[in-house]
């Protein structure tokens, strides 16, 4: 194994737990929080370098057969996202948003997340590297919440 993960996240009622068993096949993790109606489908990746875990990853996707049917069936939407991280960021148990996905998340423009970032209630980083800014998704998702950007979680959601 090279220490990747896949992570993909998808919205929708499993109160059936035969659903949850059928989507769960194929994943080395699965979570379902009753609250948000938010699944999370996870497993390892053999891959060593980023550019062929995400490849990897693409192809994982597309092996979860369960999860696939409850999509077609309207019982789940999306996946809504996915993410490939590394075991080391596992182990801090943030999921982790770069400045691209916080504005997609937050549903606004890069110039439009650069102002909010510049307020003094907006997240700060919790890791700047090369590469740019990283944000505790939790962060945001509340911060989305609390100003009217984003919906309260179990609300119903618009799909791309």
């Amino acid at each position: 194994m090279g220490g990747w993960f896949v992570g993909l996240e998808f919205v929708g009622n499993l109160d059936d737990m035969r659903h949850l068993n059928e989507v769960a096949e194929g994943a080395s993790l699965a979570n379902y929080n009753s609250t948000s109606k938010v699944l999370s489908l996870s497993g390892p990746l053999d891959s060593v370098e980023y550019d062929h875990a995400v490849e990897e990853a693409k192809d994982w996707a597309s092996r979860l057969t369960g999860a696939a049917k409850l999509v077609r069936e309207g019982v789940l939407a999306g996946p809504d996202r996915m993410y490939v991280e590394t075991s080391a960021a596992r182990s801090c148990g943030w999921a982790l948003l770069g400045a691209g996905e916080v504005a997609d998340r937050l549903r606004v423009s890069g110039a439009r997340l650069r102002e909010l970032e510049q307020r003094a209630d907006f997240p700060r980083p919790v890791v700047e590297i090369a590469g740019g800014r990283g944000y505790r998704a939790e962060d945001i998702d509340r911060f989305g919440r609390d100003r009217g950007l984003l919906p309260p979680p179990g609300a119903a959601t618009r799909t791309k």
